[in-house]
């Protein structure tokens, strides 16, 4: 898409070839302590990469069904495989719920797609395998937030008012914001929830904004801006 996308390298280690002169020159980044500009894509690693205009481009290389990835505590930016890829997660290092895409701001993912890179978050350093044979391996996940308060900015959801478990909390934590220039919304601490009350950090790269919410507790919610506008 135009604008910041979250990319993964081919079968080999990369450089980028871009035919329809797209690509805006040095905007290739990975993670590592923090952002860090990179030159070419490696196998298993996701990026950020940006665009001037909506386009497309092929990699080729040699067919990857089981990629065993090596991952630091905390989040990491990873591909998968040549074909829609599940985790299979044998010593439970991954955080449910933390596989994030992105799109019109993060978006939830349950898979990894090829050519795509995303978010991930692990408890601890380990090994996981991003596969496509057969039924992968994560640890269970009860949704708290299947009845919680809501608030969109841009169809993005935040949500309010709901207690969760200290061990679970991890969960409902967002990656690291995206580069400048893009859509992220969030509570303040990088969490997608918050018990009664929180700050919102909104980063918006529209003119518009589109705001709706969702009241489910009955309560009276209020929302004010940084110069006390309700």
């Amino acid at each position: 898409a135009e604008g910041w996308n979250l990319v993964s390298g081919g079968s080999n280690e990369s450089g980028i070839d871009d035919p329809n002169g797209i690509v805006i020159p040095n905007t290739l980044y990975g993670f590592g302590v923090g952002y860090e500009g990179a030159t070419e894509l490696a196998l298993g690693e996701g990026y950020w990469l940006r665009f001037d205009d909506a386009g497309s481009n092929e990699l080729t290389g040699g067919t990857v069904d089981n990629l065993l990835a090596s991952l630091a505590e905390g989040w990491n930016l990873v591909s998968g495989g040549s074909n829609e890829s599940g985790i299979d997660d044998p010593n439970g290092i991954v955080v449910p719920n933390t596989l994030y895409g992105f799109g019109v701001g993060y978006e939830p993912a349950s898979s990894l797609q090829p050519g795509s890179g995303y978010w991930l978050r692990t408890s601890a350093a380990g090994d996981v395998t991003f596969t496509s044979a057969g039924a992968a391996r994560v640890r269970p996940f009860t949704d708290r937030m299947k009845d919680a308060n809501s608030i969109s900015f841009n169809g993005n959801a935040i949500y309010f008012g709901v207690d969760v478990p200290d061990n679970e909390k991890l969960s409902y934590s967002l990656p690291p914001k995206p580069q400048v220039g893009s859509f992220d919304v969030r509570f303040a601490g990088d969490w997608k929830y918050t018990e009664s009350s929180g700050i919102i950090e909104l980063m918006n790269n529209t003119d518009m904004i589109s705001i709706q919410y969702s009241i489910k507790d009955g309560s009276e919610w209020i929302l004010e801006s940084a110069s006390g506008t309700v």
